[in-house]
């Protein structure tokens, strides 16, 4: 299969079923060599920190497990070229710092899984946890006008359905995503339809994952941004229907308005 972005000389990898599978941090990991005691992989992207790793034979025989240190890249953010702008959004805004990279991020589009390489840039830290039980899982958030349900009951797919309310309107859309197994996607709210069609004038990624049988949301992404070079995004800002005031988290941040905190992520190497 071939691999969404090139690694180093590596085009594709090995989807064979007699090939072993090999885990770190629980995300399997792409196998691109193969040998008599040997194997070598393309790592996933994850969290910066320390991360199990094993192997499993196609007998389902496990190896012993070690751990890994993964780093985070050293970012900054120093200024930001239109630092002001309206919640409509989809102002063209210029962030500048250094360390920036670019992220693989799939994009649940058009009932596809789309692999798109860009810096991950994020307004707002809206968000939240929820334990997830008999594979369901509710999030509501913004005051009960967005809500979040995960259900992960079938064997072979997962229905996420997201509803949003906004001027006296409901719009929702299920997005059923087949053997997913719980790593961040980003759901797009514009995606989102009243009954009769009219569509959802929200523009962000809402990004979904599992982890340690937890739900976990987080809004606020863009959907458009570009890494110039290292010191330098371009973006067009989400459109965030409603106006919070943050105070957050984040690797590197700015307020924007004063409202808004802007994040740009690490990626891992």
């Amino acid at each position: 299969m071939p691999l969404p972005v090139p690694v180093d000389t590596y085009e594709e990898y090995f989807t064979s079923e007699v090939l072993p599978k090999v885990r770190i941090g629980g995300m399997e990991a792409k196998i691109v060599e193969f040998g008599t005691n040997y194997i070598k992989v393309i790592t996933p992207q994850i969290s910066p920190g320390r991360h199990e790793l094993y192997v499993v034979n196609n007998d389902f025989g496990t190896s012993n497990r070690v751990f890994v240190n993964f780093e985070g890249s050293r970012i900054t953010i120093d200024r930001i070229v239109g630092d002001t702008g309206k919640k409509q959004g989809k102002d063209a805004v210029e962030i500048l710092g250094s360390g920036f990279q670019n992220t693989l991020m799939p994009v649940f589009k058009g009932g596809n899984i789309k692999e798109e390489l860009m810096p991950r840039v994020r307004f707002g830290t809206v968000g939240g946890t929820k334990d997830i039980n008999n594979n369901i899982a509710d999030i509501t958030l913004e005051n009960n006008d967005f809500t979040l349900r995960y259900d992960g009951s079938e064997v072979i797919r997962t229905h996420i359905t997201m509803t949003a309310k906004y001027n006296n309107e409901t719009y929702q859309k299920t997005f059923t995503i087949e053997g997913y197994s719980g790593e961040p996607i980003y759901l797009p709210t514009w995606e989102l339809e009243t009954s009769d069609g009219r569509a959802y004038p929200g523009y962000e990624l809402v990004m979904v994952k599992t982890e340690n049988r937890k739900l976990i949301v987080e809004k606020g992404y863009s959907p458009e941004t570009k890494l110039i070079n290292q010191g330098q995004i371009e973006l067009n800002t989400p459109i965030l229907l409603h106006c919070r005031r943050c105070t957050g988290r984040g690797n590197q941040s700015r307020r924007w308005k004063g409202h808004y905190q802007i994040q740009v992520y690490k990626s891992c190497k």
